[in-house]
């Protein structure tokens, strides 16, 4: 048996086009961050006996081609090589099947991942895609590749429908999150009820990964809420889940559905189910390179002429200086900066389920145990604030059963005669702003996206002019600059001036 050691370049020129792209990272940047992660993986030789290996899988793996950047990249045919690179991409991605990976299905979905291709032209305002004739096994894949490795972040959320083989992926704007956020901190409060928490803990999640009991569907409420008792009851550990959450863009609902279906049959038991939906008032879409968007944010930072960046062009505006330039005559529900809105809000709308006799059933839009409220485009939550009143009693009913089947001489008497309040400290004026903050802060988000893709057209542009002049670099780019504590894009400290703007004594640099 031969020992044969092979060097991280070789192993990184035949990794999956995927893992050798992280956005906001120059190419040699990334290349030297992954090359670093095989330097880790290939430290000990690897053994090259052709034995362990099937012939026809040696075979496969060889002749194998991935698409990197429009052109065919081909894994080495030999036997040894093949080997050690498998047994090297394996270490450096966990146990994952590298093949199953590179299947058409896994690519597409990874690199819509990757490419954060939620917002693009045609996707408007979507924070969520359904992928289609996903397996059980390319689902467990794409997922070990997402939440095992480093190179995909922030982490996206996935669910899985096993019995319809669709994958659901969502990325979160804050628009999406900022309601779920309030009323997790409102639910943790239990209606004001009085119990000992020593015996049982009220334990509230967000975005919790679960299986289903009977398949491989997998899916992540955005709110869950759950009892769970301190002792033991007869060698079993005791948990009721109680409540669900989630929350969509209006263009999102369709996708979600499903997902929201899915949730609330693999917990019949739940007492209380709040849909929160948040519409845009237009649809979302890019500035275009002829917009005043693009001149003042984009155009700026290129010089034309020499064909080279400014010194600050790798650093977006932050979120204060962004926001700095909103057009402040335009509806406060709107962001509009350099005379392009980047998102507005026409409503949101609450509805909320709560369990009567039979378990809840969310196509049920109106009856007796269904209520709805707004907080756009007025505050109209009555309705809704007295069926998350009947919710928490039957969740304070629930608590009591446990207790109960804790300890049978348990008194429950205060816990009976307590009448849960809604809301105990969440104040929906105050929640109402912090979702024109969330407007802001998923315009900006928004802006970011946009940016950066606009600067990676320059520079492909501009790299083009330069093919010839191999000491050609970016002008105020280093390589330093791609992992700085500030985030891969840039640090905003070492920003230099480039165009300032004054209003009220106040200036920003863009």
């Amino acid at each position: 048996m031969s020992t044969v050691v092979i060097s991280p370049e070789s192993c990184y020129s035949s990794l999956p086009d995927f893992f050798r792209r992280n956005s906001g990272q120059s190419h040699s940047s990334q290349e030297k961050f992954v090359k670093s992660h095989l330097k880790k993986s290939l430290s000990s030789p690897v053994s090259a006996s052709s034995s362990n290996w099937e012939a026809n899988s040696i075979k496969s793996t060889a002749e194998s081609s991935l698409l990197t950047n429009g052109n065919k990249l081909t894994l080495p045919a030999t036997p040894t090589e093949t080997q050690l690179i498998r047994t090297a991409t394996k270490r450096l991605i966990s146990t994952i099947d590298c093949d199953l990976i590179s299947s058409g299905r896994c690519k597409n979905v990874l690199k819509a991942i990757l490419d954060s291709d939620f917002n693009r032209p045609g996707q408007f305002n979507r924070t969520s895609k359904a992928f289609s004739d996903i397996s059980a096994d390319e689902y467990e894949a794409i997922s070990k590749v997402v939440f095992e490795t480093e190179h995909i972040y922030p982490k996206p959320r996935l669910t899985f429908l096993s019995d319809r083989s669709i994958l659901i992926v969502e990325m979160a704007l804050p628009l999406h999150e900022v309601g779920i956020t309030f009323l997790a901190s409102e639910l943790s409060l239990l209606g004001g009820i009085p119990f000992d928490e020593r015996l049982v803990t009220v334990v509230v999640d967000t975005n919790r990964r679960r299986n289903t009991l009977n398949s491989r569907s997998i899916y992540t409420p955005d709110l869950s809420v759950s009892f769970r008792l301190m002792k033991k009851l007869h060698g079993r550990r005791q948990v009721r889940h109680v409540a669900l959450g989630e929350s969509a863009l209006s263009q999102d609902e369709d996708v979600l559905r499903e997902k929201f279906k899915l949730e609330v049959a693999s917990n019949t038991e739940v007492d209380l189910v709040v849909k929160l939906k948040v519409d845009e008032g237009d649809d979302y879409e890019r500035p275009g390179p002829t917009s005043d968007a693009y001149k003042l944010l984009v155009a700026t930072k290129f010089n034309q002429d020499s064909k080279t960046f400014v010194p600050s062009a790798e650093c977006h505006l932050p979120l204060d200086d962004f926001t700095f330039l909103m057009d402040m005559s335009a509806p406060s529900t709107s962001v509009v900066v350099a005379g392009h809105t980047w998102c507005s809000i026409s409503a949101v709308r609450f509805q909320i389920w709560v369990r009567g006799n039979h378990p809840i059933d969310v196509n049920v839009d109106d009856g007796p145990d269904v209520a709805h409220g707004t907080l756009f485009p007025s505050i109209d939550m009555d309705n809704a604030n007295e069926m998350m009143k009947r919710g928490l009693a039957r969740m304070r009913d629930r608590l009591v059963a446990l207790l109960q089947a804790s300890d049978p001489q348990f008194d429950v008497s205060h816990i009976t005669q307590y009448d849960p309040m809604f809301p105990v400290k969440l104040n929906w004026d105050h929640c109402r702003n912090n979702f024109l903050i969330a407007a802001e802060e998923t315009a900006h988000a928004r802006y970011i996206e946009w940016y950066h893709d606009e600067l990676k057209k320059l520079r492909n542009l501009s790299q083009a002019g330069h093919d010839s002049d191999s000491s050609y670099t970016d002008s105020g780019t280093s390589q330093s600059d791609d992992f700085s504590d500030d985030g891969p894009y840039c640090n905003t400290r070492a920003r230099k001036k480039q165009r300032t703007f004054e209003s009220d004594g106040e200036s920003v640099t863009i």
